[in-house]
């Protein structure tokens, strides 16, 4: 794979095999040029898009935040892949990545947003909201902000909407709504 854009330290955009994939490593791109090659052994996490959308959604996000939050959403969806024992879509990192730049910035501004499907989030999808909970340390690690609960419950959504095998059934969020009514 060949560097095209270096983003830091830890993020790149490499062409492989003639397609954009976002690589994820600690330390791949640090005193790399554009055009050199990258060392395998230091991918962490390769993010290929299957849609020409996807990079473009990238390239916006990438030039509005910090790379960082790219890093963190990686560890995380690798932590949660490894726990759920699933895949998730390409579309997790941007997802996830924005998610967490903008419930920081709402916790900085002091703007709450409580999240509604909690109490459903916590006892339909456990395994998924404690990730959701240990996403928060991580981000917390990171940024030292510590985000509200209800962040978890966010975040343990993500992981319901962006699995694989789900993303072509797209009934998480619909099914998690309707249990909260049907208990309401």
């Amino acid at each position: 794979m060949q560097i095209k854009k270096i983003f830091n330290n830890n993020v790149l955009l490499a062409d492989r095999d003639g397609c954009e994939v976002v690589l994820i490593g600690k330390g791949i791109g640090f005193q790399k040029k554009q055009g050199e090659l990258v060392d395998d052994r230091n991918v962490d996490k390769l993010y290929m898009p299957t849609e020409k959308r996807w990079m473009s959604l990238f390239d916006d996000l990438i030039n509005d935040i910090s790379p960082i939050y790219f890093e963190v959403a990686s560890r995380i969806i690798k932590m949660a892949e490894k726990d759920l024992n699933t895949k998730f879509n390409a579309y997790l990192l941007i997802v996830l990545a924005d998610h967490i730049h903008f419930a920081i910035q709402r916790v900085q501004r002091k703007i709450i947003i409580r999240n509604e499907l909690l109490w459903e989030i916590q006892h339909f999808y456990k395994i998924e909201y404690r990730l959701g909970e240990q996403s928060l340390d991580l981000i917390y690690k990171q940024f030292f902000i510590r985000l509200p609960d209800d962040e978890a419950g966010f975040i343990a959504l993500k992981f319901v909407e962006n699995r694989i095998s789900q993303a072509k059934s797209g009934k998480g969020l619909e099914m998690t709504r309707l249990i909260g009514d049907i208990l309401t």
